[in-house]
């Protein structure tokens, strides 16, 4: 993860915290997504990870990218370019960054909203809609970047349209997320605000 296009007012120490401790939950929750798949559909999957970096450590040159982290490849020979984002269920909106989502688009990746006990599967055209029809804003979090701001009642028309997949988990999968759950929703870190 760059630290020119990530670092914002959090000291060195901390952003360098936050970034590893944000990229050790995305891949405990990729194993997750793995093994939901696996359940539901009832075939083997691999994860293969995408784009530049998903080690935590800090990339100090332009090498950024705004990919999709993981490439999930399914038994049937059908793969899926998916990128992780760990939310909790404490919050009653979410945010997407404008130039990740529009890179997403473009690479055609489904945008995964992993949450304690279900997640959210937002494919590309969804993603597409959100870009046409939200304005996006500067939310301080973001270190001055500007995201689209969804919020519980604008994710449930998604749902319930379709638009949205929501997947609820097992007992088994909840059972994996609740071992987990330091580590996927780490306390003290930005990503627990």
């Amino acid at each position: 993860m760059s630290y020119k296009y990530r670092k914002d007012n959090r000291t060195d120490e901390q952003f360098k915290k936050d970034i590893l401790d944000h990229s050790v939950a995305e891949k405990e929750s990729s194993k997750i997504i793995k093994s939901y798949f696996e359940e539901v559909l009832d075939m083997r999957v691999l994860i293969e990870d995408n784009g530049i970096d998903n080690s935590g450590e800090i990339i100090k040159k332009k090498k950024i990218s705004s990919t999709a982290d993981y490439l999930f490849v399914f038994a049937n020979g059908q793969k899926r370019l998916l990128e992780i984002k760990n939310h909790s269920e404490k919050y009653d909106f979410l945010t997407l960054k404008k130039n990740q989502l529009e890179k997403y688009i473009k690479e055609d990746a489904t945008v995964v909203i992993f949450r304690e006990n279900y997640m959210l599967l937002i494919p590309s055209d969804t993603l597409q809609i959100i870009k046409e029809t939200y304005t996006p804003k500067i939310y301080g979090c973001y270190g001055g970047k500007e995201g689209y701001r969804l919020f519980a009642g604008d994710i449930n028309d998604f749902i319930s349209s379709g638009k949205i997949e929501n997947h609820v988990f097992s007992e088994t999968i909840r059972d994996m997320v609740v071992k987990q759950i330091d580590v996927i929703f780490p306390k003290g870190s930005i990503y627990d605000k």
